[in-house]
């Protein structure tokens, strides 16, 4: 019987054989065009065809780049002691004190607190939820909101009714990486070798209402302190937040570069 059995898986096998060269060899007469691009086509390229759509992989020829798998995002205590939060995803880590953040890529990072805004503070104690911080009532009817993405840091920050400001100011600083304003009022931040590794994306608002205005901009004002970010109203965006239905958010947000990891030899984070 196990002989007969044998003999069984033997023909099927056969058969399956026979088939797939028979399919080979009609995709073949054709013009010859399945042959051809095999002998045109190198091992690695071959490689990369099979194992593209297979598993996840760090291709950075091909173009894509997939997200390695990771715990889900959340704000927690922080395993640095100079800061109170922190929160880590694949490719960056975020630390809180107060409204002090530090974004951190590998050895480089960027590092922001707040200095001047709307009126006088009000309040610093954050609330944390899942993978955001807030600081509600920062000042009077203003808060601040900090939302952890894959490869995203948001700032918000809340009007509740109508304020009178031209500009809210953080100092800042970094190590192992320099600014550089781009076209789109946006600041991008590269290593030595040029490198980009995180960008300062332009700043916006938006009303409840759903209308946005991009009437407002950077300035780095450097001081004997070191330097500071100014996000400017200009006078249209005055005049924008007098016309408004509250609460207004203006968001600028922080975004790393993926990329960054695979080309400078880095692990994501947790890998």
């Amino acid at each position: 019987m196990r002989l007969i059995y044998t003999w069984v898986i033997a023909v099927v096998l056969f058969m399956g054989l026979v088939s797939n060269a028979q399919s080979l060899s009609s995709l073949g007469s054709s013009k010859g065009e399945f042959s051809e691009s095999v002998k045109d086509e190198s091992f690695g390229q071959l490689r990369h065809l099979v194992l593209r759509d297979a598993v996840p992989v760090f291709e950075e020829d091909s173009g894509t780049f997939t997200v390695p798998d990771h715990p889900p995002l959340e704000v927690h205590k922080s395993d640095d002691s100079q800061f109170e939060y922190m929160a880590e995803t694949p490719y960056y880590k975020v630390y809180f004190k107060g409204t002090t953040v530090r974004m951190s890529v590998g050895e480089r990072w960027v590092q922001f607190e707040m200095k001047e805004g709307v009126g006088e503070v009000k309040n610093e104690t954050p609330v944390l939820q899942e993978n955001a911080l807030s600081v509600p009532e920062l000042w009077e009817s203003v808060d601040l909101l900090y939302k952890v993405e894959t490869s995203l840091l948001k700032e918000t920050v809340v009007l509740r009714e109508e304020k009178q400001f031209d500009r809210l100011v953080q100092t800042i600083s970094w190590e192992g990486i320099k600014p550089e304003f781009e076209e789109d009022g946006s600041i991008l931040f590269l290593d030595e070798n040029g490198k980009e590794i995180v960008k300062i994306l332009p700043p916006f608002m938006e009303d409840a209402a759903g209308k946005r205005c991009s009437d407002v901009h950077y300035e780095i004002v450097e001081t004997e302190m070191g330097h500071e970010l100014h996000k400017v109203m200009d006078e249209k965006g005055s005049e924008w937040l007098k016309q408004a239905v509250y609460p207004v958010v203006i968001d600028p947000s922080i975004e790393t570069f993926e990329d960054a990891w695979t080309s400078s030899g880095l692990q994501p984070y947790g890998q």
